[in-house]
């Protein structure tokens, strides 16, 4: 390592034994002041136990999304959502956000009066809450889940067929061909 100093003398380090270095001016007397090399080496961003944690939390996760019948449950409860009056999308989503933490995350207003809900990133605690809600408030009328293969069938296909008009009612708004305050 060379350092220069206001007579532009190089000085040389020399490494005496494994941490201690001691500076010498070339062509004068040794000068005998011990310091530590302060280099540390670069820290991993998480360590492997951080890693494994995160790895098992992103596990957990997965699980709480739930298999086949949960994914029909939010199937179901996104025809119930889009199903129901306006005045009564307003406490579904209130409850939606009662029961998450980051509900915001999961649902958008496209425009004035009408909200988009991200049914299938939901958690499954929140899926249970919505169904709670709906029976409190009388809307349910059968056991969540516990339609045939055709009945599910085709609330899948209502359900593409309303995502497919959000997304295009949402394009609209944002090019300006509708306006957003319009019902």
């Amino acid at each position: 390592m060379l350092v220069r100093n206001s007579t532009a003398i190089e000085s040389e380090m020399t490494a005496k034994n494994a941490g201690l270095v001691i500076a010498s001016p070339s062509g004068e007397k040794e000068i005998k002041t011990p310091f530590k090399v302060t280099f540390k080496t670069h820290q991993r961003r998480f360590r492997k136990e951080d890693k494994a944690k995160i790895r098992r939390l992103k596990e957990l996760k997965r699980k709480q999304r739930g298999g086949p019948t949960m994914n029909d449950m939010r199937d179901e409860l996104e025809y119930r959502f889009y199903e129901l009056e306006y005045s009564m999308q307003i406490p579904f989503l209130e409850s939606l956000r009662l029961s998450l933490p980051a509900a915001c995350d999961h649902y958008e207003w496209v425009k004035m009066e009408v909200a988009w809900v991200h049914f299938d990133h939901l958690p499954a605690k929140a899926v249970r809450d919505l169904f709670r809600f709906l029976r409190d408030k009388d809307l349910l009328n059968s056991k969540p889940g516990a339609a045939d293969e055709r009945t599910k069938e085709s609330i899948r296909k209502r359900n593409a067929e309303t995502r497919r008009r959000m997304a295009k009612l949402k394009e609209q708004v944002r090019s300006g061909q509708v306006d957003s305050g319009c019902v």
